[in-house]
């Protein structure tokens, strides 16, 4: 052991562009009861930070320069900095924290108590639990359950440490490390494998805690935005997941449980992935990554496989598909049947979960709507049926496109299925759903409901009505008894009684409300319509539509329009009517009784807006209505994000018809009541006043948002954002010196106006002094009004602009890379080239050349294009509003 030690603990933190959060960091370590001055030493490794971080570290370096070493180097990446930091450590134990997170107070005291308990113990653990962007506690927390200990790896297996940043070592064991700078992640867990290999056991610590940050503000974690990187799918593979695998082999003689189920833990989160990134792998890349997984996994046991507890069951049968490289056996067993490899059960049929994903009753029926998902190559051998006392109800049954996929594999089809049940007035009844494959009926013991159904699991007593009959469910049965008040009122008491129970702050709420709700809905009402656009700007289809029902009154309708109250929107809206604060309780309040919810956007807090707490009102929101105004014309295949299982629109306004067609035609999964070809409201609302002004307005990139959760109103770049094509591409463009000179020559404008989720670019551009930027204030109807001509790339704005019998061009540069998959974009219908409304450029010169030519030609409008904005667009008559207020109006009629 090293004797002469000057400090209890060494901290060695790697440092790259992390000033928003490294004050906070060394707070929490000055904070220390163990006495900070006396006991720690901070080492702090400046990477070649260019944000500042660098002088936050000479700044507490100057307030305590015995305790804190700070040392600048070029960047070299996370592995290189903790290695030149573990030359200077000086304290009996080590630490990694990152320099975005934190320990609790009495972390380090704690630490070295059980360091003193545990005599030779070499890696002692603590709880990771989350802040700032993220709350609640690390999954692999549960290995704390049993208090503080010692875990013999050998006896339990399946308590991974990956992070090195929670776990504490002996100094003469941390002078011996190395981390391998050829991994961007999981260097830190290959460290911990090889000394978890050396020792086969560690402690784990429950009364400390270490605090990680999950970023809202800047730049994402290392972590955060791994999967955006190459170095994730391919040094991965070789310098960890191999590496564990001939490591144990020379250690062990063997693959030992605990390091298979490391492993598969970690491998886990890459079979959840969809689709393997196309934008980031080349296709041979993308096979050798998938040929790596399947050799790993095969040095993992079926057992281990089964045991992991974040993977469903179709992701497991996926994994296990790939190792063996067939399907499992199958045998029938007591009305069951029973799937596996060798001599291990992987699953029974009945255990399959069913999802109940619209359940309604109406005029004494039940109709009931769910899924289930499949594994085998042919789907029709599975038959549905609803299962009553000893009759079987035939459910029409179909093949969903929401298949379950993996690495751009699919491994489930899921079925739908759908019943309508006669119900008797007086007499209930039990439901139990059965498939039937090839002559086997298997009653299925496993119901989940979907985000629209009246019945949630989270509450056992959820229970729905319809003042005819009672709908419960029981042991996955769903139970209907007649209507009576005494019934009601016992099963709304006993729902009541469980939410005190449950005593938290939204149990308690949604005490009070549905108290309130109950008195409410005795009394005669209104019908209320809350309209909104972005909940932090107006100027959309919502606000066109707010105004005509404002110039139109019904005195039958309670209008509100809804946007966050600190917004500019808010105070110009209260000139057309009533206004209220997007999410507050007002809103809740209206959704909880039934309002109905019209917006031009499809973000789930729009209409779902009890958000977390929404299980505890399903049965009163089944009254609520969505209305989907769109916020752009469909020429994409949206149907993986708008469908009717994760949206559940009412109306879906649309304004063309080639777009009606495309939602009718594509996996929406509505139908002709619901997709209504009325034009949009804010197109009645369009005018012209061109001021000899041309504008770029290119759309955003989600592949270059890599932090697009931080706020509603901020978002965040990929730090490598000035080496993107887009970036490129906008800047030689708006800096060119030939369209620059052009435009001065035949008096034109060039101006710029950036999609509201890209004003973040806007700091790393360079314009010439010649490019106005429009402001985001300004309504998209002026620049629509005032402009000659448009250049877009892929937005739907270019719609608008034709709507006008104006001229658009397209710059689409980077078109491979946005539809590789980087994008949230499926391509659709609509081909620019065949049906947009101006010319089509993929080169900078070409570009500059076409915008000079309209410039020379006073950018009037081509015969061509004329003709297929003519074709395109069904109404020009302005009654946009008018058709989609009367739509919205049938909803009472029950159309």
């Amino acid at each position: 052991m090293i004797q002469n030690t000057k400090y209890k603990f060494s901290i060695v933190t790697a440092v790259y562009n992390i000033k928003p959060f490294l004050s906070e960091a060394i707070e929490s370590l000055v904070a220390q009861d163990i006495g900070f001055t006396e006991n720690v030493q901070l080492i702090l490794v400046d990477d070649g930070s260019t944000d500042g971080s660098s002088e936050v570290c000479n700044h507490y370096k100057e307030q305590y320069p015995n305790n804190i070493v700070v040392i600048h180097q070029e960047n070299g990446g996370v592995s290189s900095a903790r290695n030149t930091g573990l030359k200077y450590v000086d304290g009996e134990y080590v630490n990694f924290m990152d320099g975005d997170d934190k320990f609790s107070p009495e972390c380090l005291s704690v630490v070295y108590r059980y360091f003193k308990i545990w005599k030779g113990i070499e890696l002692i653990s603590i709880p990771i639990k989350f802040f700032d962007g993220q709350s609640g506690e690390h999954i692999l927390n549960y290995k704390f359950n049993k208090g503080s200990r010692i875990i013999e790896l050998l006896n339990e297996y399946n308590c991974p440490q990956l992070s090195i940043s929670s776990a504490f070592i002996p100094v003469e064991i941390a002078k011996k490390v190395t981390f391998d700078y050829r991994l961007k992640t999981a260097e830190d867990a290959k460290v911990i494998m090889k000394l978890l290999l050396s020792f086969l056991r560690y402690g784990v610590v429950c009364e400390a805690s270490y605090l990680y940050r999950r970023r809202t503000t800047g730049f994402e974690s290392a972590i955060q935005m791994s999967a955006h990187s190459k170095e994730w799918y391919t040094n991965y593979m070789q310098y960890f997941c191999n590496w564990c695998i001939e490591e144990s082999r020379k250690c062990m003689g063997c693959v030992p449980h605990f390091v298979q189920y490391t492993l598969m833990y970690d491998l886990q989160w890459r079979y959840k992935i969809k689709t393997l990134p196309t934008h980031i792998l080349s296709t041979s890349e993308i096979d050798a990554y998938i040929i790596n997984l399947q050799h790993v996994i095969r040095h993992i046991d079926d057992t281990i496989i089964i045991e992991q507890k974040n993977l469903n069951i179709e992701q497991k049968i996926f994994i296990l598909k790939q190792k063996h490289g067939c399907n499992p056996n199958e045998l029938v067993y007591q009305n069951d049947i029973l799937y596996y490899y060798d001599d291990t059960q992987i699953y029974k049929h009945s255990q399959l979960v069913v999802k109940l994903e619209f359940i309604r009753l109406i005029n004494h029926h039940l109709e009931v709507e769910g899924s289930t998902v499949f594994f085998g190559s042919n789907p029709e051998q599975v038959k549905c049926y609803l299962k009553i006392g000893d009759d079987l109800i035939v459910c029409k049954t179909t093949k969903r496109k929401d298949r379950t996929q993996s690495l751009g594999k699919i491994i489930g089809i899921r079925i739908g299925f759908s019943a309508t049940v006669a119900l008797k007035e007086k007499e209930g009844c039990r439901i139990n759903i059965v498939h039937e494959i090839n002559g086997v009926y298997v009653e299925m013991k496993k119901l989940s409901f979907g985000k629209f159904s009246p019945l949630q699991a989270v509450m056992w007593n959820s229970y729905y009505t319809d003042k005819t009959h009672l709908l419960m469910y029981d042991y996955n049965t769903l139970v209907v008894q007649p209507y009576s008040f005494t019934l009601h009122v016992y099963r709304e008491l006993s729902y009541l009684k469980t939410l005190l129970k449950e005593n938290t702050p939204a149990s308690k709420k949604a005490f009070i409300l549905r108290c309130f709700y109950a008195i409410w809905s005795i009394f005669p009402h209104k019908d209320i319509w809350i309209i909104s656009d972005r909940i932090y700007k107006a100027d959309d289809n919502g606000e066109a539509l707010f105004r005509y029902i404002q110039e139109h009154p019904d005195n039958k309708i309670r209008c509100y329009f809804a946007i966050l109250k600190n917004c500019e929107d808010f105070k110009r809206m209260q000139q057309y009517g009533k206004v209220i604060p997007f999410g507050g309780w007002l809103y809740k309040w209206f959704h909880i009784c039934g309002a109905k919810i019209i917006s031009s956007h499809g973000e789930d807090e729009i209409f779902h807006p009890l958000q977390n707490s929404t299980d505890y009102y399903e049965d009163l929101i089944q009254k609520s209505n969505y209305i989907f105004l769109q916020h752009g014309i469909t020429k994409d295949d949206l149907s993986g994000w708008l469908n009717r299982f994760n949206k559940n629109i009412r109306i879906f306004v649309t304004a063309t018809r080639p777009e009606w067609d495309s939602i009718l035609k594509y996996d929406y999964y509505y139908s002709k009541n619901v997709v209504r070809l009325t034009g949009f409201p804010r197109h009645d609302y369009l005018y012209r006043n061109e001021q000899r002004i041309i504008t770029i307005m290119p759309t955003w990139r989600k592949y270059l948002m890599v932090n697009s959760a931080a706020s509603v109103t901020r978002k965040e770049l990929d730090r490598d954002f000035k080496n993107s094509t887009f970036f490129n591409m906008y800047s030689d463009l708006l800096n060119h010196p030939k369209l620059i000179a052009a435009a001065e020559k035949y008096n034109y404008s060039l101006h710029l106006k950036v999609h509201p989720d890209m004003v973040c670019t806007l700091p790393h551009f360079s314009f010439n002094p010649y490019i106005r930027i429009v402001p985001l204030t300004e309504s998209y109807r002026k620049v629509f009004a005032e402009s000659n001509l448009i250049i877009t790339d892929y937005s739907s704005v270019a719609f608008d602009f034709a709507y006008l019998r104006k001229t658009v061009l397209y710059y689409q540069a980077d078109r491979d890379e946005f539809f590789s998959g980087g994008h949230v974009y499926t391509k659709g219908y609509f081909d620019y080239e065949k049906n947009g409304f101006g010319e089509v450029e993929y080169t900078l010169d070409a570009m500059v050349d076409r915008i000079i030519e309209y410039m020379i030609n006073g950018c009037v409008l081509k015969e061509k294009y004329a003709i297929r904005i003519e074709a395109m667009f069904p109404f020009s008559d302005k009654n946009n509003c008018k058709r989609v207020y009367d739509a919205i109006k049938q909803i009472d009629n029950g159309d």
